[in-house]
């Protein structure tokens, strides 16, 4: 597990469209983070890499998108 606090780079004319951007940004610092621990010996395999996120418009934002009947949370 991570955590971050900072400023994005770019400013995001909606909460979608930021809610996106750090979704995206946490993508690419767990597929680091997975390849890290996999250099270290740590784990020997790790499958996937699973980002958690509750926004709606995010959700649909992505291209492979599919529709699901509902979301727990």
């Amino acid at each position: 597990m991570a955590w971050k606090s900072s400023k994005q780079d770019t400013t995001a004319d909606s909460t979608t469209e930021a809610e996106y951007i750090a979704a995206s940004e946490a993508a690419k610092e767990a597929v680091w983070m997975k390849n890290y621990i996999q250099e270290l010996g740590v784990v020997p395999s790790i499958a996937t890499v699973v980002i958690f996120c509750d926004n709606n418009g995010a959700i649909v934002q992505e291209p492979r998108f599919i529709t699901v009947p509902h979301i727990l949370r």
